[in-house]
Protein backbone atom coordinates (compact mmCIF):
# COMPACT_ATOMS: atom_id res chain seq x y z
CA UNK A 1 0.00 0.00 0.00
CA UNK A 2 1.44 3.35 -1.09
CA UNK A 3 0.49 5.05 2.17
CA UNK A 4 3.11 2.82 3.84
CA UNK A 5 5.67 2.19 1.09
CA UNK A 6 5.74 5.82 -0.12
CA UNK A 7 5.31 7.42 3.30
CA UNK A 8 7.49 10.51 3.69
CA UNK A 9 8.06 11.46 7.32
CA UNK A 10 9.24 14.99 6.55
CA UNK A 11 6.21 15.72 4.33
CA UNK A 12 3.95 14.34 7.06
CA UNK A 13 5.52 16.67 9.64
CA UNK A 14 5.26 19.59 7.20
CA UNK A 15 1.56 18.82 6.79
CA UNK A 16 1.03 18.87 10.55
CA UNK A 17 2.87 22.18 10.88
CA UNK A 18 0.96 23.72 7.98
CA UNK A 19 -2.41 22.69 9.45
CA UNK A 20 -1.96 24.52 12.77
CA UNK A 21 -4.43 27.23 11.73
CA UNK A 22 -7.10 24.67 10.81
CA UNK A 23 -6.57 22.81 14.09
CA UNK A 24 -7.00 25.99 16.13
CA UNK A 25 -10.18 26.87 14.21
CA UNK A 26 -11.65 23.39 14.88
CA UNK A 27 -11.19 23.60 18.66
CA UNK A 28 -14.04 26.00 19.59
CA UNK A 29 -16.55 24.28 17.33
CA UNK A 30 -15.61 20.79 18.53
CA UNK A 31 -15.79 21.97 22.13
CA UNK A 32 -19.21 23.59 21.64
CA UNK A 33 -20.50 20.48 19.85
CA UNK A 34 -19.51 18.27 22.77
CA UNK A 35 -20.88 20.76 25.27
CA UNK A 36 -24.40 20.87 23.82
CA UNK A 37 -24.72 17.08 23.46
CA UNK A 38 -26.08 16.84 27.01
CA UNK A 39 -28.97 19.19 26.18
CA UNK A 40 -30.16 16.72 23.54
CA UNK A 41 -30.19 13.81 26.01
CA UNK A 42 -27.31 12.09 24.20
CA UNK A 43 -25.18 9.80 26.36
CA UNK A 44 -21.63 11.10 26.88
CA UNK A 45 -20.04 7.88 25.60
CA UNK A 46 -22.34 7.77 22.55
CA UNK A 47 -21.60 11.40 21.75
CA UNK A 48 -17.84 10.85 21.99
CA UNK A 49 -17.95 7.73 19.81
CA UNK A 50 -20.11 9.56 17.25
CA UNK A 51 -17.51 12.31 17.02
CA UNK A 52 -14.67 9.87 16.26
CA UNK A 53 -16.70 7.84 13.74
CA UNK A 54 -18.75 10.50 11.96
CA UNK A 55 -16.24 13.38 12.04
CA UNK A 56 -18.77 15.84 10.64
CA UNK A 57 -20.03 18.65 12.83
CA UNK A 58 -23.05 19.40 10.65
CA UNK A 59 -24.15 15.74 10.54
CA UNK A 60 -23.66 15.32 14.28
CA UNK A 61 -25.74 18.40 15.05
CA UNK A 62 -28.43 17.06 12.72
CA UNK A 63 -28.40 13.70 14.54
CA UNK A 64 -28.65 15.49 17.89
CA UNK A 65 -31.71 17.26 16.56
CA UNK A 66 -33.26 13.97 15.44
CA UNK A 67 -32.51 12.40 18.84
CA UNK A 68 -34.26 15.32 20.53
CA UNK A 69 -37.50 14.77 18.61
CA UNK A 70 -38.11 11.57 20.54
CA UNK A 71 -39.04 9.71 17.35
CA UNK A 72 -35.57 8.57 16.35
CA UNK A 73 -35.09 5.76 13.89
CA UNK A 74 -31.79 4.59 12.45
CA UNK A 75 -32.88 4.78 8.80
CA UNK A 76 -33.86 8.45 9.00
CA UNK A 77 -30.65 9.34 10.80
CA UNK A 78 -28.37 7.57 8.30
CA UNK A 79 -30.27 8.88 5.27
CA UNK A 80 -30.32 12.49 6.49
CA UNK A 81 -26.61 12.43 7.38
CA UNK A 82 -25.72 10.84 4.03
CA UNK A 83 -27.67 13.47 2.09
CA UNK A 84 -26.02 16.27 4.06
CA UNK A 85 -22.54 14.90 3.34
CA UNK A 86 -23.14 13.94 -0.29
CA UNK A 87 -21.22 17.07 -1.31
CA UNK A 88 -18.00 15.30 -0.31
CA UNK A 89 -18.37 13.02 -3.32
CA UNK A 90 -17.86 16.07 -5.53
CA UNK A 91 -15.39 17.84 -3.24
CA UNK A 92 -13.03 14.86 -3.09
CA UNK A 93 -12.82 14.30 -6.85
CA UNK A 94 -10.20 17.05 -7.48
CA UNK A 95 -8.13 15.80 -4.54
CA UNK A 96 -8.18 12.23 -5.83
CA UNK A 97 -7.01 13.47 -9.22
CA UNK A 98 -4.23 15.51 -7.60
CA UNK A 99 -3.08 12.36 -5.76
CA UNK A 100 -3.23 10.20 -8.88
CA UNK A 101 0.24 8.74 -8.26
CA UNK A 102 -1.02 6.73 -5.29
CA UNK A 103 -3.16 3.59 -5.11
CA UNK A 104 -6.89 3.75 -4.47
CA UNK A 105 -6.78 2.18 -1.00
CA UNK A 106 -4.26 4.75 0.26
CA UNK A 107 -6.27 7.66 -1.16
CA UNK A 108 -9.45 6.28 0.41
CA UNK A 109 -7.87 6.01 3.87
CA UNK A 110 -6.64 9.60 3.70
CA UNK A 111 -9.85 10.76 2.02
CA UNK A 112 -12.14 9.76 4.89
CA UNK A 113 -10.54 12.56 6.92
CA UNK A 114 -11.11 15.27 4.32
CA UNK A 115 -13.25 18.24 5.36
CA UNK A 116 -14.31 21.38 3.49
CA UNK A 117 -11.48 23.26 5.19
CA UNK A 118 -8.71 20.73 4.58
CA UNK A 119 -9.70 20.24 0.93
CA UNK A 120 -9.66 24.00 0.33
CA UNK A 121 -6.32 24.30 2.15
CA UNK A 122 -4.69 21.48 0.19
CA UNK A 123 -6.03 22.87 -3.09
CA UNK A 124 -4.36 26.21 -2.35
CA UNK A 125 -1.10 24.55 -1.28
CA UNK A 126 -1.04 22.42 -4.45
CA UNK A 127 1.05 19.83 -2.62
CA UNK A 128 0.55 16.42 -4.25
CA UNK A 129 2.17 14.41 -1.45
CA UNK A 130 -0.14 11.91 0.24
CA UNK A 131 1.98 12.14 3.40
CA UNK A 132 1.46 15.91 3.51
CA UNK A 133 -2.32 15.46 3.06
CA UNK A 134 -2.34 12.85 5.83
CA UNK A 135 -0.57 15.26 8.20
CA UNK A 136 -3.07 18.03 7.47
CA UNK A 137 -6.09 15.74 7.81
CA UNK A 138 -4.88 13.92 10.92
CA UNK A 139 -4.18 17.09 12.90
CA UNK A 140 -7.59 18.51 12.00
CA UNK A 141 -9.26 15.22 12.99
CA UNK A 142 -7.51 15.02 16.37
CA UNK A 143 -8.17 18.70 17.09
CA UNK A 144 -11.89 18.38 16.42
CA UNK A 145 -12.51 15.03 18.10
CA UNK A 146 -10.45 15.63 21.25
CA UNK A 147 -11.91 19.11 21.80
CA UNK A 148 -15.39 17.62 21.37
CA UNK A 149 -14.70 14.91 23.95
CA UNK A 150 -13.39 17.59 26.32
CA UNK A 151 -16.64 19.51 25.77
CA UNK A 152 -18.70 16.39 26.53
CA UNK A 153 -16.82 15.81 29.80
CA UNK A 154 -16.98 19.45 30.87
CA UNK A 155 -20.67 19.59 29.97
CA UNK A 156 -21.43 17.30 32.91
CA UNK A 157 -20.26 19.99 35.33
CA UNK A 158 -21.48 23.20 33.68
CA UNK A 159 -24.93 24.63 34.58
CA UNK A 160 -27.55 23.76 31.96
CA UNK A 161 -28.39 27.43 31.39
CA UNK A 162 -24.82 28.04 30.17
CA UNK A 163 -24.92 25.01 27.87
CA UNK A 164 -28.27 26.08 26.43
CA UNK A 165 -26.72 29.38 25.44
CA UNK A 166 -24.37 27.41 23.16
CA UNK A 167 -27.22 26.07 21.02
CA UNK A 168 -26.62 28.85 18.54
CA UNK A 169 -24.05 26.43 17.12
CA UNK A 170 -26.93 24.35 15.74
CA UNK A 171 -28.27 27.21 13.67
CA UNK A 172 -24.88 28.76 12.92
CA UNK A 173 -23.60 25.51 11.41
CA UNK A 174 -26.38 25.14 8.89
CA UNK A 175 -26.48 28.87 8.18
CA UNK A 176 -22.77 28.81 7.30
CA UNK A 177 -23.34 25.83 4.98
CA UNK A 178 -26.28 27.60 3.37
CA UNK A 179 -24.42 30.87 2.83
CA UNK A 180 -21.31 29.14 1.45
CA UNK A 181 -23.41 27.10 -1.00
CA UNK A 182 -25.21 30.24 -2.21
CA UNK A 183 -21.90 32.06 -2.65
CA UNK A 184 -20.48 29.18 -4.71
CA UNK A 185 -23.55 28.99 -6.95
CA UNK A 186 -26.64 31.20 -6.71
CA UNK A 187 -28.61 28.47 -8.50
CA UNK A 188 -28.72 26.76 -5.11
CA UNK A 189 -31.31 29.36 -4.14
CA UNK A 190 -33.87 27.26 -6.03
CA UNK A 191 -33.08 24.30 -3.78
CA UNK A 192 -33.51 26.47 -0.68
CA UNK A 193 -36.87 27.79 -1.88
CA UNK A 194 -38.13 24.29 -2.74
CA UNK A 195 -37.06 23.04 0.69
CA UNK A 196 -38.77 25.93 2.49
CA UNK A 197 -41.96 25.38 0.47
CA UNK A 198 -42.05 21.67 1.32
CA UNK A 199 -41.26 22.36 4.98
CA UNK A 200 -44.21 24.78 5.13
CA UNK A 201 -46.49 22.08 3.72
CA UNK A 202 -45.31 19.50 6.26
CA UNK A 203 -45.73 22.00 9.10
CA UNK A 204 -49.14 23.45 8.27
CA UNK A 205 -51.18 21.09 6.10
CA UNK A 206 -53.01 17.99 7.32
CA UNK A 207 -52.19 15.07 7.11
CA UNK A 208 -48.56 15.95 6.33
CA UNK A 209 -48.13 17.64 9.72
CA UNK A 210 -48.97 14.33 11.42
CA UNK A 211 -45.89 12.60 9.99
CA UNK A 212 -43.04 12.08 12.53
CA UNK A 213 -40.38 14.76 12.23
CA UNK A 214 -37.56 12.30 11.54
CA UNK A 215 -39.52 10.91 8.58
CA UNK A 216 -40.36 14.45 7.45
CA UNK A 217 -36.63 15.17 7.12
CA UNK A 218 -36.18 12.14 4.85
CA UNK A 219 -39.22 13.02 2.72
CA UNK A 220 -38.26 16.69 2.36
CA UNK A 221 -34.69 15.81 1.34
CA UNK A 222 -35.91 13.22 -1.18
CA UNK A 223 -38.66 15.40 -2.66
CA UNK A 224 -36.37 18.42 -2.92
CA UNK A 225 -33.80 16.38 -4.84
CA UNK A 226 -36.49 14.91 -7.11
CA UNK A 227 -38.19 18.24 -7.84
CA UNK A 228 -34.91 20.02 -8.55
CA UNK A 229 -33.78 17.18 -10.84
CA UNK A 230 -37.08 17.37 -12.76
CA UNK A 231 -36.76 21.16 -13.11
CA UNK A 232 -33.19 20.79 -14.40
CA UNK A 233 -34.19 18.11 -16.93
CA UNK A 234 -37.16 20.18 -18.12
CA UNK A 235 -34.92 23.23 -18.54
CA UNK A 236 -32.36 21.26 -20.57
CA UNK A 237 -35.05 19.80 -22.83
CA UNK A 238 -36.57 23.22 -23.37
Amino acid sequence: MDLITKFNKQEFINGIKAANGIAIAFIPFGFALGLISNTYNVNSVVSSVMTFIIYSGASQVLLYKIFATGSFDIFSAIFAAAMLNFRYVLINIPMYKALSNYDRKSKSLVGVLFTDETVAFLALKKNKSLSFALGVNLLGYLSFTLSSVFGVILGNYIPIIVINSMKFVLYGTFLSLLISSLIMDNKNLKIVLITLFLKAIFMCIYPFNMIPQSLQIVLILSLTSLIYAMISIWRDIK
